[in-house]
């Protein structure tokens, strides 16, 4: 991992003809400077890992702290490859089941990694799953663990109402796996509760220096940094 890199007036970007791509470092600095992992109008196709290394005690920065992407008055773009995000349960997955059955046609793929919201009044009964197998069209999904709650699939229809099912009801099923991904070192993050973080702050609010932050269909992992105030996975400063 390289311990400073320092993107000051001019540009990086991830190049699209060499196929997968990791940088590793303890911090990232962007100053009148722009990081770019695909743009909204050409989003980067490969896989991309910004991973984050360091410990507690590393030194930190005035404002943006340790472990950090920090930009300051500069611009990081990151564009993954789109994907369908999330859709919703086509009927009710009990209790044990291996399958899920989703609405609508998907591109996920085995191996991806997803959630299903819960349908209770416990947050908690929200699960993570991982496909193991997938039909054609996307919406027949074997996962790899038995479902630990029912999740509602089939809808609710009010007394008197015209028949319609009431979509609210229906879990929601999302997709966690992107190709572009910003994580902190899977070694400190857990033992420390210290993760990433990616800060972004301006000098002024006004004036011809821009800040700018863009981000689609990035994943962020391992991020977070416990006991310390405003250290957000993303934290746009003031």
């Amino acid at each position: 991992a390289l311990h400073l890199l320092l993107v000051y007036g001019g540009v990086l970007e991830f190049s699209r003809d060499v196929g997968d791509l990791a940088l590793n470092a303890s911090y990232i600095v962007i100053q009148y400077g722009r990081l770019i992992v695909g743009t909204e109008e050409d989003p980067f196709l490969s896989n991309a890992a910004l991973t984050i290394v360091g410990q507690r005690t590393a030194y930190e920065l005035p404002v943006y702290g340790a472990k950090t992407i920090a930009v300051r008055t500069g611009e990081l773009c990151l564009h993954g490859r789109p994907r369908v995000s999330w859709t919703k349960l086509a009927e009710t997955a009990a209790a044990g089941n291996t399958t899920i059955v989703v609405r609508d046609d998907t591109d996920w793929e085995v191996g991806d990694h997803l959630w299903v919201s819960s349908t209770e009044y416990d947050q908690f009964e929200a699960e993570e799953i991982w496909i193991t197998d997938i039909s054609a069209d996307g919406r027949v999904i074997q996962i790899s663990k038995p479902l630990l709650y029912e999740h509602w699939g089939a809808g609710w229809e009010a007394d008197g109402a015209s028949g319609e099912s009431m979509d609210a009801y229906r879990a929601s099923v999302g997709l966690l796996t992107r190709n572009v991904v910003i994580q902190g070192d899977d070694v400190y993050t857990k033992a420390q509760q210290f993760g990433v973080q990616v800060v972004l702050s301006t000098e002024s609010t006004t004036g011809d220096n821009p800040l700018l932050g863009q981000f689609s269909n990035v994943e962020v992992r391992r991020a977070g940094q416990g006991l310390k105030i405003g250290k957000y996975p993303i934290h746009f400063h003031l």
